[in-house]
């Protein structure tokens, strides 16, 4: 069985990723004074974040296939996924 996404979908997914890189662009070139690096600061926590989310989840792939846990079949695929 062969998963598509429908026209209408996709038409409405790229319509939010425009809306949101015309946000995004917007947001940037408005003059801001002090809150002006704000952006960058943002972007930098969510760069964190997200690195955190794959370090973890790497960690405990590496901790799954140095014990040979039995238990890890249920959560790999999830680990390996992230």
């Amino acid at each position: 069985m062969e998963f598509t996404i429908s026209n209408r979908a996709k038409n409405f997914s790229f319509a939010l990723i425009g809306v949101g890189l015309v946000g995004t662009i917007a947001g940037f070139f408005m003059d801001h004074s002090e809150h002006h690096q704000q952006f960058w600061a943002n972007l930098l926590v969510n760069g964190f974040f997200f690195f955190a989310i794959a370090i973890a989840a790497l960690f405990m792939l590496a901790l799954q296939y140095a014990t040979e846990s039995a238990w890890g079949v249920v959560t790999k695929r999830v680990y390996e996924a992230v």
